[in-house]
């Protein structure tokens, strides 16, 4: 039997991982940077390896006695699910589990029960749990052609309305000075167009997913603020709709823009939403020992009928 399980959340700004001794309950932590493999695999896949080695090394276990379980943004790809393991695979765990980290969150938040979760941070995605145990993702294809409602949604959505005003007579840049929200955005990106083109060389979904804050922060002062917001909300909803279908189900609210969004959805969205019981690393260590009791189920049946 397995005596640690090292759970992982790998998403799209941090990789945040727990080792829990299975015997004891002590459990210890550590937190990096970006995780989510679409966005650049090889800095995700190095992070999330060295969340599991760095776990390994401070507690002095083995990895040959650990389950991993990793939940990580991008894993809907085969092709890069594939490469994780790959990179994963040498460490010699006892038992590798690679999932999505939506589904982390959905095992997470209502721990095990039925519920749609749906996490609203870099990224955007929504999972259901039915009653009969069946599991099925909405969203979460990625910053390129997804995202919608996202932090990084919003931030494009931003920078494509300032340049739609930067390219009026050139933006004007004196009539904006007395526009805090504006101004904060430029000093951000720039104010002239080659700085601007400079940064949007570089910009990455968690940069674009860091001017979410300003948004949310401007909302009540600016119409530019709260249309943006007002954009995100009707695509969250639609999200939430879709993984509702003709179902009744509590839905779970989770991350970076949970708070600023829930109080915008309609009323009855509004009414079915509930607090999540954990978060995605509870559902990552969820889903361990959910494996590690079908390993002892069958040992058990094994067992019976060897003595039977």
């Amino acid at each position: 039997m397995s005596q640690y399980i090292l759970g992982i959340d790998a998403g799209g700004t941090k990789t945040l991982g727990v080792l829990k001794n299975c015997c004891t309950d002590e459990n210890w932590t550590i937190k990096l940077g970006a995780g989510s493999l679409t966005n650049d695999f090889s800095v995700a896949s190095a992070n999330i390896k060295e969340v599991a080695t760095n776990l390994l090394q401070q507690v002095d276990c083995a990895a040959n006695e650990t389950i991993l379980v990793c939940g990580a943004g991008g894993v809907n790809n085969s092709n890069y699910k594939a490469m994780l393991k790959d990179v994963l695979s040498p460490l010699g765990f006892q038992k590798l589990i690679i999932t999505t980290d939506a589904k982390i969150s959905l095992y997470g938040a209502g721990n095990g029960a039925p519920i749609i979760v749906a996490a609203i941070g870099t990224g955007s995605v929504a999972m259901r749990l039915d009653k009969s145990g069946s599991e099925k993702q909405f969203g979460g294809w990625g910053f390129v052609a997804g995202d919608q409602g996202s932090g990084a949604y919003i931030g494009r959505e931003l920078i494509a309305a300032l340049l739609k005003l930067y390219d009026e007579d050139n933006f004007l840049l004196d009539k904006f000075q007395s526009d805090i929200f504006i101004s904060e955005v430029l000093n951000i990106v720039g104010r002239d167009r080659q700085t601007i083109l400079n940064w949007l060389k570089e910009v990455t979904p968690a940069k674009f997913a860091e001017l979410s804050p300003l948004v949310a922060k401007f909302k009540n002062d600016s119409d530019l603020a709260m249309s943006i917001l007002g954009k995100a909300v009707a695509e969250v909803e639609s999200l939430i709709q879709v993984s509702q279908g003709s179902n009744n189900f509590p839905v779970c609210l989770i991350g970076g823009l949970a708070k600023t969004i829930a109080p915008m959805l309609s009323d009855d969205i509004q009414s079915k939403l509930v607090s999540a019981k954990g978060d995605a690393i509870d559902g990552a260590v969820y889903l361990g020992e959910r494996y590690l009791a079908t390993v002892s189920m069958v040992a058990d049946s094994k067992g019976s009928q060897t003595h039977g």
